[in-house]
């Protein structure tokens, strides 16, 4: 699957979280299941070099888009996800994305001869969340295998596992978007640090419209979810452009045309 130029937003579903399992398993104080909780400073580690996580959906369900966040993992690393059309990782194979690369590449300008080596990953985690986010045609599933493959870690740090649904618009957003980094400090103290990301979806066709604010109100404000304005976008541009957030605004929507709707949204970072 190509990947695309428009704005993606992966809104989270609901999981059977009794059904986790990983291996091998998590230290005891780290636990797995962590990967399920919003605060980001919960986080699950497993000891070692890979890391295998299971679980089921609630029931039959659909998928288009995975995302691993906040993690440690380092330049190398793979990242594998199975989707299966029977509880327990059994059944069919409804989906496979193969072992893919965890990190987000240096391309040509930003890779620097001499000093970084061929296909040097951005290794920014201090500074920009480390967040692997991976999209896919819709299929049907019941349950998911993720294999991890970090040789250069000791151990692996998940701060976040975020199935669900992907909206991707037809129509792409329009000019004037916004992308801010704000520092809540000041010349002489720290504060937070965070993106917030404001956009115009202007030419929402009904269908599509109808979705949006049905996936909107189910993730509330309070959830999360994912932001990726450009997910063929490469480089830093790619990682300073995905991150998972809450929605700022109300839910309000301007029908200006028969079947054309606009919404305005901003979504902060979580931090």
């Amino acid at each position: 699957m190509a990947l695309s130029d428009k704005l993606n937003i992966l809104f989270p579903m609901a999981v059977d979280e009794s059904s986790l399992a990983v291996t091998p398993a998590a230290v005891a104080t780290l636990p797995e299941a962590q990967v399920f909780n919003r605060r980001k400073d919960k986080f699950m580690r497993v000891m070692g070099t890979t890391a295998t996580i299971k679980f089921n959906a609630n029931a039959a369900d659909v998928m288009s888009g995975l995302a691993i966040g906040d993690h440690n993992l380092t330049e190398g690393s793979t990242i594998r996800i199975r989707l299966y059309d029977d509880f327990n990782q059994a059944g069919s194979i409804t989906h496979d994305s193969t072992a893919l690369t965890a990190g987000i590449i240096k391309p040509f300008g930003e890779w620097t001869p001499g000093v970084d080596p061929v296909s040097a990953e951005w290794q920014l985690g201090d500074l920009l969340p480390q967040i692997y986010f991976y999209t896919f045609d819709q299929v049907a599933f019941k349950s998911v295998q993720i294999d991890i493959v970090a040789t250069g870690n000791t151990e692996i740090d998940i701060g976040r596992v975020i199935p669900g649904f992907v909206f991707e618009p037809q129509r792409n957003y329009g000019w004037r978007s916004k992308w801010q980094w704000i520092e809540e400090g000041n010349e002489r103290i720290a504060g937070n640090r965070y993106r917030l990301f404001t956009f115009k979806l202007n030419d929402l066709e009904d269908i599509e419209n109808d979705r949006y604010e049905y996936e909107k109100m189910k993730a509330t404000k309070q959830g999360d979810l994912v932001i990726c304005l450009n997910p063929s976008a490469t480089g830093l541009e790619r990682l300073k452009n995905t991150a998972i957030c809450k929605r700022v605004n109300d839910i309000s929507r301007v029908q200006y045309r028969v079947n054309i709707n606009k919404h305005n949204d901003t979504f902060k970072e979580v931090v």
